[in-house]
């Protein structure tokens, strides 16, 4: 009987990491593969992205596991938490998998690590040993891999850093960032194609940018300073410039509801340069971003996908400060950088990774899903998934 594999997914972010994962581990037709769907994908608020999913993906795999993703103001996500856990845990017990897999950071998906955890199911987790020091996903990252039993990192920095919590070394392996994967071998849509498909004309303008903010949940005011002066600029260079801006909406951390009325009231006063939808989807995003003269916001798309996409990003905040990134990543952390951001040289930037003939990536070379599908394979056959998981310490 082959081995039942449960693949968490919460939001179109993991989800759209998570696509070549899938399809390696469907196409080596050794496994039973689930696609646990859940969170955001829906809830009609976020866009029920599950329909993106359903695209390339038969529903038959589906765990469809319904959960209310609106937060008390007074406990923040908590009471969200508390739901996660128990719909998780009906789900699990009903129909038991031999090994799950979780990618992340997120509250939800540290709720779904706790069950597996607690129902001694052995968990596989991806892009451990990050840092995102602006947002407390970083707390819940690190609790996920004290969580689980083998771990598939993006660069050397982060298994090391895995190491250092404690994991035993063979248990860590270093294949690059799945958003490479897609960046590099998934096949996109042109500029004809999308303006059927979106209804927007891209030739029509000078300059594109993609655009997502997702709050910062670690600064008191999430971010919305830092946002506003932003926006401020950029609304002077798309007018000046004939310029168009993509924004795809905000996740379902505490203070969204502040950054989509900032975003929504930028919206309303630059609606010619605006085009907004709540989630491009995997195909649609990464075609916009190969077009765009630079990645905006603090996605970390923008960190991980963008430059082998051969676009320049410009990274807003502390939300994902602590990261590895490339040199075509610009910072800017305070809202007074904000104000001195040349758009000038991210065109030249934009030109110059476009005319690049080889652009490499610290995170892989495309062939992370490849990677992860060879060692999960050798983990089942030799039946160590269940090994019992001993802290590893460091040597003086």
């Amino acid at each position: 009987m082959k081995k039942k594999i449960a693949i968490y997914t919460s939001t179109r972010a993991d989800f759209g990491i998570l696509k070549p994962l899938i399809s390696k581990l469907i196409q080596l037709q050794k496994f039973d593969v689930r696609i646990f769907v859940t969170g955001t994908h829906l809830d009609p608020e976020f866009g029920s992205t599950v329909t993106e999913i359903e695209k390339f993906f038969p529903k038959e795999i589906f765990y469809r596991v319904q959960q209310s993703m609106k937060e008390d103001a007074r406990a923040k996500n908590l009471f969200v938490m508390s739901e996660a856990i128990q719909k998780y845990t009906e789900a699990l017990v009903a129909n038991p998998v031999d090994l799950a897999i979780v990618l992340g950071d997120r509250y939800e998906a540290l709720c779904f690590g706790l069950v597996c955890a607690s129902l001694g199911l052995p968990i596989v987790h991806l892009h451990g040993g990050e840092l995102t020091l602006g947002a407390i996903d970083d707390k819940f990252r690190h609790c996920l891999t004290k969580l689980s039993n083998w771990h598939f990192v993006a660069c050397e920095t982060y298994r090391q850093r895995v190491i250092q919590l404690g994991e035993q070394p063979d248990t860590v392996f270093n294949v690059g960032a799945l958003g490479v994967d897609n960046a590099l071998s998934q096949k996109l849509m042109s500029v004809e194609e999308l303006k059927a498909n979106l209804g927007v004309d891209f030739k029509n303008f000078n300059e594109l940018y993609l655009f997502t903010f997702h709050p910062e949940t670690n600064a008191k005011d999430y971010g919305a300073e830092l946002l506003k002066t932003f926006l401020s600029g950029l609304s002077k260079r798309l007018s000046s410039h004939n310029g168009l801006v993509v924004i795809t909406g905000v996740n379902s951390d505490p203070g969204c509801e502040m950054i989509k009325e900032i975003l929504q009231q930028f919206q309303n006063e630059n609606a010619k340069h605006v085009f907004f939808k709540e989630s491009l989807g995997v195909v649609r995003y990464l075609s916009v971003m190969k077009l765009a003269t630079a990645v905006l916001g603090n996605s970390s798309s923008g960190i991980l996908e963008a430059h082998s996409m051969k676009t320049p990003a410009v990274n807003l905040g502390h939300r994902q400060l602590g990261r590895e990134r490339e040199t075509s990543v610009i910072d800017l952390m305070l809202p007074s950088d904000c104000l001195k951001i040349d758009f000038d040289k991210l065109v030249e930037l934009k030109i110059s990774l476009a005319h690049s003939t080889m652009v490499k990536s610290i995170f892989g070379n495309g062939q992370a899903s490849t990677l992860i599908t060879k060692n999960i394979e050798e983990i089942l056959q030799k039946n160590t998934f269940n090994r019992t998981k001993e802290f590893f310490d460091l040597q003086d």
